[in-house]
């Protein structure tokens, strides 16, 4: 058996003929199906970490079972937790976003907006790919008429926290918390 560590988050074991026969296993059936072979992948992944001097905790591992020849590699993957984020619902939305393809567009409904004085916080966000984004934050349900409205000249999509953890990561943004008062000024 050769335990080499490509990186810090991957090894690779490599299992010669000699080494499967000794745990009397076959290389095209290796897999963590079935419990016998699960439980000998492991204790394999234990002994290579030891050598390593690695201390991973075994459920966040990826493991990804090779056969070449007559022996066999098993490419482990260390999950890290900072790699993956984890956003949390702090409060319950009771927010608009609504996504508009255009400037122009954008302007005559911040426009509008602003002349019926809807003084709500408000940010508004750019993609380089698919427009603009405008997020309208409220106390309490936005009303039927400005549903209408804003459905006239873009398209309401569902509102999250999570949509607007995304929004943050992808877009730009414009103006934040008071976009509509700040432009319906200028215009």
């Amino acid at each position: 058996m050769i335990i080499e560590r490509i990186d810090s988050n991957r090894l690779l074991i490599t299992l010669k003929s000699d080494d499967l026969d000794a745990f009397e296993v076959d290389a095209d059936t290796l897999n963590m199906e079935n419990k016998d072979q699960a439980f000998l992948i492991r204790e394999i992944i234990s002994l290579a970490f030891v050598k390593v001097g690695l201390h991973p905790n075994l459920k966040r591992l990826y493991v990804e079972t090779l056969p070449y020849g007559n022996g066999c590699f098993l490419l482990v993957t260390i999950h890290d937790k900072s790699i993956h984020k984890k956003y949390h619902i702090k409060q319950n939305f009771k927010h608009c976003l609504i996504h508009i393809s255009n400037a122009e567009t954008l302007l005559i409904v911040i426009k509008h907006l602003h002349e019926k004085n809807y003084q709500t916080k408000s940010t508004l966000y750019h993609s380089n790919t698919d427009g603009y984004y405008l997020l309208l934050k409220y106390n309490q349900r936005y009303d039927t008429p400005l549903r209408r409205y804003l459905c006239e000249y873009g398209t309401i999509l569902p509102c999250s926290a999570l949509a607007v953890s995304k929004l943050d990561e992808t877009c730009s943004i414009l103006y934040s918390d008071s976009a509509v008062t700040h432009i319906g000024a200028l215009l």
